[in-house]
């Protein structure tokens, strides 16, 4: 009697498993295309077009943060956060699509799409080399 009750739950368990796991997969296989799109319509664009949508972005984190109108920051599309995320906690608000965007003296996430800026932290040059430091 519990083994003709037994084979139909596990079978039912079995389905709704494969259920389930197909449509993570189908997700993942979205989300993996979207960031594929991206990363290739970046990969596209000619220096011209990326310097002047580096300059679009200033202007748009501008009307938020005055910005140093001597220097000129380095502007940054993130194409890979989880990977960001995995070395600094500054990255935790961001999202694939987002901008970096490097001073001299701050980084700045910026999310277009929302028009806000998530997070400001210092960063510091070290004497001697090129490379700039998140300071958190």
């Amino acid at each position: 009697m519990k083994a003709k009750i037994l084979v139909p739950v596990l079978l039912i368990t079995l389905v709704a498993a494969l259920v389930t796991f197909d449509l993570e997969r189908r997700a993942s296989q979205v989300e993996l295309k979207r960031v594929s799109d991206q990363l290739q319509d970046l990969q596209k664009n000619t220096p011209e077009q990326n310097q002047r949508r580096a300059t679009d972005i200033l202007v748009l984190v501008g009307k938020h943060l005055q910005l140093d109108a001597s220097e000129k920051p380095t502007v940054a599309a993130i194409v890979d956060v989880e990977k960001l995320r995995a070395k600094s906690a500054f990255y935790k608000k961001a999202k694939n699509g987002d901008y970096l965007i490097i001073t001299s003296s701050r980084a700045i996430l910026y999310d277009p799409d929302r028009d806000v800026i998530l997070d400001i932290a210092p960063v510091q040059i070290e004497a001697g080399s090129s490379s700039q430091s998140s300071q958190r």
